[in-house]
């Protein structure tokens, strides 16, 4: 490692650090955390019948195995190994319970997600400098990708996501390695490509269907050098092959063990996912590609602002598109199809967060264009609408980083319940604004200033409901800065 990428890798850490919340994130990674903590204390993976009927409906976040009569978290068994590590210190310092001591627990999940994001960045600039992009214009491109748009939110938070992309971002990395080099590292490389392949199944069964993807790219760099030493590619075949079969046979175990059969994912048995493919293909590609919350082209427009120089990446670097959009458009249809596609209470387009930081690739050309670009008024033009932009999206992060995770959330679940969600003109406020502008508003509304929703009710509502809501809402909304807001 040169002295450049150890101080720009030192910087990430210390703005994590800096930034890291202090809310533990809740929903879908509790559940992962309540097994670790029974595997850390019983050794056994089954959580208390208590925790799970309290956490929600059967099979939303844990699922009832009938036949062991016990509750186990429904989400891919490396969650729950993720979460051990932060767990065994608590324990270890003396808690009975996760609750016990929730700074320190905050603080060790928050070490764990700063220590993902180190080896996230370091990754990225490894790619930005394989397509012959300048360490500077590499380092921009990373800092661009982390703050400027939707990922920063799940840097901070203490879930899964953080860990898919990083996974994802290595088997993009060794394979994309595993063609440039010489063939003896080639095998090694190919291993470790399939092993974090199989490790991001680990997290989320539905990956598994990067599996052909990942296979054909392995293939395509082993077939044109079986005459030069047919050994040493039967060698690199089973680089490949090992780390499937055993992932595939470790995911079985684990399956039939807690759901009881090698092919239950553990997802269907809560009542509003039992048909897991039962959603809108057009719907869902519809909120994704054109909708306003879950939006791509919005929340991360480091890709957006990426694509004029798609064709040029192409040009040198066929595989490495291929490879990175064939992984986009098959999660696409695939994620477009769920009865949730849109990830229920998580903030963007969440489920296709994984690849989005390789996908921006291209933007890191683009930045180091600018060096080479001839003098003119194009030139200021361009610097100044690409930096306008990113700085709004920024500015939008910033916002919604600020303050509590579901604040958003929380607060339209308190209109919810009396059903003012539903009035037209509250429903479109939440609908077709930007997360952050209502997380600005929400913090502004904390400290003193009206809140659109409520000012919107009371034009149908006698004010003395609007005034009755104002406390119980602001109650909803806390500062999220684990050093600022203690």
């Amino acid at each position: 490692m040169n002295r450049f990428t150890f101080f720009f890798l030192l910087l990430i850490a210390a703005i994590s650090l800096a930034l890291m919340p202090r809310q533990l994130y809740l929903g879908d990674p509790n559940a992962a955390r309540y097994e670790a903590w029974s595997l850390i204390t019983t050794g056994s993976l089954a959580v208390p019948p208590t925790v799970a009927i309290e956490s929600g409906a059967t099979g939303q976040y844990f699922f009832f195995n009938r036949a062991r009569d016990s509750y186990y978290s429904k989400y891919g068994i490396l969650n729950t190994v993720f979460s051990l590590a932060p767990l065994a210190i608590v324990r270890a310092a003396g808690a009975e319970s996760i609750a016990a001591k929730p700074y320190l627990t905050i603080f060790l999940f928050n070490v764990f997600n700063t220590i993902l994001t180190v080896l996230l960045a370091a990754a990225l600039l490894q790619l930005a400098q394989s397509i012959d992009v300048e360490k500077p214009a590499a380092a921009l491109y990373v800092l661009c990708v982390f703050f400027s748009t939707f990922l920063w939110n799940y840097l901070r938070a203490q879930s899964s996501e953080i860990l898919q992309v990083t996974l994802f971002t290595y088997a993009y990395l060794f394979i994309v390695r595993a063609r440039h080099c010489n063939q003896a590292k080639r095998q090694k490389l190919l291993a470790l490509a399939m092993t974090c392949l199989m490790l991001l199944v680990m997290t989320k069964l539905a990956y598994a269907v990067l599996l052909p993807i990942w296979i054909t790219a392995a293939f395509a760099i082993i077939v044109p050098h079986l005459d030069e030493n047919r050994q040493r590619a039967l060698r690199q075949l089973a680089a490949i092959a090992l780390p499937v079969i055993a992932g595939t046979l470790l995911i079985a175990a684990v399956n039939t063990y807690k759901f009881g059969l090698p092919w239950s994912t553990g997802y269907t048995q809560w009542e509003a996912n039992r048909d897991l493919f039962g959603g809108s293909l057009a719907e869902g590609l519809r909120m994704y590609l054109l909708g306003r919350p879950r939006n791509i082209f919005i929340h991360f427009p480091v890709w957006t602002l990426s694509l004029p120089l798609v064709w040029r990446f192409a040009a040198r670097n066929r595989f490495e598109l291929i490879v990175a959009y064939s992984a986009f458009i098959i999660m696409l249809l695939l994620n477009s199809s769920f009865i949730d596609a849109g990830g229920s209470w998580g903030y963007g387009p969440r489920y296709m967060l994984f690849v989005m930081p390789v996908l921006a690739l291209p933007f890191a050309l683009l930045l180091e264009s600018f060096n080479s670009a001839p003098r003119g008024f194009l030139k200021p033009l361009m610097c100044s609408v690409i930096t306008a932009c990113l700085l709004w999206s920024a500015w939008l992060q910033i916002q919604v980083n600020s303050i509590n995770f579901f604040a958003l959330q929380e607060t339209r679940s308190v209109l919810a319940h009396f059903e003012l969600d539903q009035v037209p003109a509250v429903r479109d406020y939440f609908n077709k604004r930007h997360y952050g502008l209502i997380y600005r508003d929400l913090r502004h509304f904390k400290h003193g200033a009206d809140w659109q929703p409520l000012e919107l009710l009371s034009r149908q509502y006698p004010p003395e409901l609007a005034e009755a809501l104002a406390p119980i809402l602001k109650k909803r909304v806390h500062g999220n800065y684990f050093w600022l807001d203690r």
